[in-house]
């Protein structure tokens, strides 16, 4: 019933959470299938050269063996310079191809959570439930999987290579040897590329697994919102009183305004323009219904002229937030109700409204 409860996708805090103590999605038989074919294939690549360099190794050993000059030191150290050339190309191949492979399933990770002591390991309750849980049906399944491919890529290459018999038994001993370490080296090519997709199948169903896991019940959600973003009624309340206050400061600047352009009875802006400090004229404050009437009653108390003109309004209400300047689309309607104004003013026939 827990899992059933358990319908939210895992949020990226919880995933940090799982990544922090280990927990990640990992496939060890990606891992090890890739390193395997990994170093088959530089083998395949840079073998045949080192084979030739063991061979002129041995070669040159047998000839010399007489040689009263050859050192058991120079034999050593001759013996180690060969077999790190002939050994390189696997162990390389192995290493590079594993690190890829980690890296590639989880990214770069360091942590010591999986390997601290935790008692539940060694609690022989869980681990009997652990033997017939559903991780075991898969991990037999996987292993029944592994033996089905390499069986058949085992017969498939058997198979094929049976007509060659006959032939490669009165070759040369060097050509044989040569021609059986091919096949022998396709046939394990071919079991590692087997044990690939095997990994891949693995690797897919941990990821499942792992985002299976880490779900989440509603509750569970509701918990981590909070408190990442704090209580909703709290932020609520904080956005309130943020409007509230920004409200506060907007009609505080009503009295320097210089003009309140009006819808008339729905929009009011109000402009403020002060040639030596300003560019253009600046949005103040604004509203709507309410707030409009608020704006225009502060203006008529403290004798900002009121004018109406609905496009005007209507433009800069949509385009212009609060503390920003008029765009140059709107300078010339602006600009001539500030010349009306200059104009009532000098003849003292400015009407406050």
């Amino acid at each position: 019933m827990a899992d059933q409860n358990r319908t939210e996708q895992a949020t990226p805090k919880r995933r940090q959470e799982a990544r922090k103590r280990g927990y990640i999605p990992r496939s060890p038989e990606l891992t090890a299938s890739l390193s395997l074919l990994g170093g088959l294939l530089a083998l395949a690549v840079f073998g045949p050269a080192a084979m030739r360099n063991l061979l002129s190794y041995l070669q040159g050993f047998l000839l010399n063996l007489r040689v009263e000059s050859l050192s058991e030191q120079g034999v050593a150290i001759q013996a180690i310079m060969v077999g790190v050339q002939v050994t390189a190309p696997l162990v390389a191949g192995s290493m590079v191809a594993g690190v890829v492979a980690s890296l590639g399933q989880a990214g770069f990770i360091l942590t010591s959570r999986p390997i601290e002591p935790r008692l539940e390991r060694i609690n022989p309750i869980a681990g009997f439930g652990r033997l017939f849980s559903f991780r075991s049906v898969m991990e037999l399944g996987k292993a029944f999987l592994k033996i089905l491919g390499i069986g058949w890529v085992a017969l498939s290459s058997l198979r094929a290579g049976l007509p060659l018999l006959p032939g490669m038994l009165v070759l040369p001993p060097g050509t044989l040897v040569s021609v059986a370490g091919g096949e022998i080296l396709r046939l394990a090519i071919r079991l590692g590329v087997a044990l690939v997709v095997v990994g891949v199948l693995d690797f897919l169903y941990q990821r499942y697994d792992w985002e299976r896991n880490l779900r989440m019940t509603k509750q569970e959600l509701r918990e981590e919102i909070r408190e990442t973003e704090g209580d909703p009624l709290v932020r609520a309340q904080l956005k309130a009183r943020q409007r509230a206050l920004a409200r506060q400061r907007m009609l505080r600047a009503v009295p320097k305004a210089t003009v309140v352009v009006t819808n008339p009875v729905h929009i009011a802006v109000a402009l403020r323009y002060d040639p030596p400090e300003m560019a253009a004229p600046v949005v103040v404050a604004k509203g709507a219904r309410l707030m409009a009437e608020r704006i225009k009653e502060i203006a008529r108390r403290h004798g900002v002229p009121v004018v109406e003109n609905p496009p005007l309004a209507q433009a800069l209400y949509r385009a212009v937030p609060v503390g920003h300047p008029i765009p140059a689309s709107l300078y010339r309607a602006v600009a001539e109700i500030l010349a009306m104004l200059y104009r009532l003013s000098r003849t003292g026939h400015l009407v406050k409204r």
